[in-house]
This record gives C-alpha cells, sequence and structure tokens, in this order.
C-alpha cells in the first residue's frame, strides 16, 4: 500500500469514529438497526487505526540503524509528538470550559491523568503502549524480523489478557492485535501484494463471510469475538482496498489530522453537552460539532507542527526521515 492510500484508509477510520460518536448522541432518532451497526461499527474503525498504525510505523522502523541511540530517537519522536497533539487539545479545551463559564479543574487533572473533559482518551493511551511494545520488540540487535515480530504479538497478547484480568472495558483491548496484524503485513508486504494481485477477490469475500459471524457473536455478548472480527474486518478493508486503491484527497487531508480530529471532537463533544447545543434541532448541533472539529484540528496541527520545529529531535535526520512511513 502507498502513503497515499494508508493515509486515506485513515481519513476513513476517522471519519466513521465521529459518525459513530455523533450516533451516540442520535440514538433516539435512529432506527434501532442503524444505532445498534452504528454502536458496534466504531470499535472496528479504531482497529483498522491500530492496523494502520502497526504497518506504518514497522515500515520507520525497518528502516531504522541498529544503534540504541537511533531506536531512542524513534520511540521519543512518537512519544512527544503523541503527546504534544493530546497537550494542545487540552489548552483547547481549557479555553472552551473558559469561554463556557465552566470549572477548568477536569482539565487541569487532564494534564496529568491524560484525559480530556469528559472523555478517558483511551485510545491514545493504547497507542502509547503499542509504541513502547514495538520499541521493546526491536531493542535486541540479534533477534531476527520474524523473532520481533512474534515478540510485539506475544507482548500486545499479555498487554489484552492483564487489561482483561484489571477488569477494563473490551474496548480498551478488543483492537489490540491489530497493530501487530499490520507490523506482519509490512514485513511481507510484497508476498502479500503478489498473493492479492491473484486471490484479491477471495480474501477479500473470505474475509467478510468469516467477519459476519464473529460480529455477531460481539453483539451478542461473546466479548472475545470482538477480536477476531477487528482482525477480520482489516483483512476485508485492505482485500478490497487492493482493487479499489482509496485514495481521495479530502480523505488524505482527514487522515494527516486523525489524531487532532479524534481527541478535538471528544472534547467538543463534552463542550456542546456543557453549553446546551444539543438542545438544539439535531442537525444544527451536528453542524457545530463538524464545523468546530475541522476548523480546531488544523489548527492544533499546526501548533504542535511549529513546536516540533524547536525541538532538536524532530528537525533532524530530515533526509532519512522521508524515507519512512510516518505515524
Amino acid at each position: 500500500m502507498s502513503k497515499e492510500q494508508t493515509t486515506s484508509l485513515r481519513g476513513l477510520a476517522i471519519l466513521i469514529v465521529v459518525i459513530h460518536h455523533l450516533g451516540q448522541r442520535l440514538d433516539s432518532a435512529l432506527p434501532l438497526t442503524l444505532y445498534l451497526m452504528n454502536f458496534f461499527i466504531g470499535y472496528l474503525a479504531v482497529g483498522l487505526f491500530f492496523f494502520l498504525s502497526g504497518y506504518g510505523n514497522m515500515l520507520s522502523i525497518s528502516h531504522m540503524q541498529r544503534s540504541f541511540t537511533w531506536k531512542m530517537a524513534w520511540i521519543a519522536k512518537r512519544i512527544i509528538g503523541l503527546l504534544l497533539i493530546f497537550y494542545v487539545a487540552e489548552a483547547m479545551a481549557l479555553i472552551c470550559e473558559l469561554l463556557s463559564h465552566q470549572p477548568i479543574i477536569p482539565s487541569l487533572w487532564g494534564l496529568i491523568t491524560f484525559s480530556l473533559p469528559g472523555w478517558d482518551t483511551w485510545y491514545i493511551k493504547i497507542q502509547l503502549l503499542l509504541y513502547v511494545l514495538l520499541f521493546i520488540a526491536w531493542l535486541p540487535d540479534k533477534l531476527t524480523p520474524n523473532t520481533r515480530l512474534a515478540l510485539l504479538t506475544v507482548l500486545a497478547v499479555m498487554a489484552v489478557a492483564v487489561m482483561r484480568q484489571c477488569g477494563l472495558s473490551e474496548y480498551w483491548w478488543n483492537t489490540l492485535l491489530c497493530f501487530p496484524a499490520g507490523t506482519f503485513l509490512a514485513q511481507y508486504r510484497q508476498t502479500a501484494e503478489h498473493l492479492l494481485q491473484r486471490y484479491w477477490a477471495w480474501t477479500g469475500c473470505a474475509s467478510t463471510v468469516l467477519f459476519m459471524p464473529a460480529f455477531l457473536l460481539n453483539y451478542r455478548g461473546q466479548v472475545l469475538a470482538g477480536i477476531p472480527a477487528a482482525l477480520l474486518f482489516c483483512c476485508a478493508v485492505i482485500s478490497w482496498n487492493f482493487k479499489l486503491r482509496i485514495a481521495s484527497k479530502p480523505l488524505v487531508w482527514l487522515g494527516t489530522i486523525s489524531f487532532e480530529i479524534f481527541l478535538t471532537h471528544t472534547f467538543l463533544l463534552k463542550t456542546l453537552v456543557l453549553v446546551n447545543v444539543w438542545s438544539l434541532p439535531r442537525t444544527h448541533a451536528m453542524a457545530f460539532l463538524l464545523i468546530g472539529t475541522l476548523i480546531l484540528s488544523p489548527i492544533n496541527k499546526a501548533i504542535t507542527d511549529h513546536i516540533k520545529t524547536l525541538i532538536p529531535i524532530f528537525s533532524s535526520n530530515t533526509a532519512s526521515r522521508k524515507k519512512n512511513h510516518e505515524e
């Protein structure tokens, strides 16, 4: 997959997530079937996010030099970059609370707990965890790529088991294994592309057919079925996209600011509740949310990009970074 295609898929995924969260606000206005589908489609889009993240980061880390300094620089750039996006969104949430005459304590507390007002931002915490797991798997120098992939998968499975044991909700862990699945595709991308050239329709149909019972089992309360459902959903999307080759400019633009959109629309959902916007007609409330998200998300990216230029770790090695698929 090209960088343009993966970025377009990220844009499609974040669009689904925003629609999913809007649907939760519009549940009383949706037919039952549409509401149930909307309720479950959101986590599948998150699984696609993790899959694409694993794919892109695997391509990035595979071009990395083996020195410990380079590995530390790699993990530092990802963690700092994601935290910059979060803290800029937190600052925006604080401003929104001040303008709406609401207490600012939740936003200040969120600086420590990595949460936005009214939202636990679990996705960001899981993404940070996945960065760390990939870093750990690639830290030993003498391991082969296959061994590193196996180690990453074992670490991810252990993380799922620990989260279940700790009683975390299923949305914390049911898409986590999509990340190592994406790294496998990146490692064997030439072989995968060769097979998809001949069998894309078969793999697309097979993964779609197998996805449906796993999805229905998850809907009926079998929480572990959410794991194969998310993996099969990613497989189906990649297979069909091999033929469709989704790469539209609007989706690419959304994909480049997907983290910013995720964080911005979450705190705006809470802000709109505080200022009672949802008492307006639903279409008006949706317009406030979408317009606000599309205005503030590029501002967040512009601010974080400017801050990165002031940090040496982001301004160095520009030539080598151009070869990598940035997350």
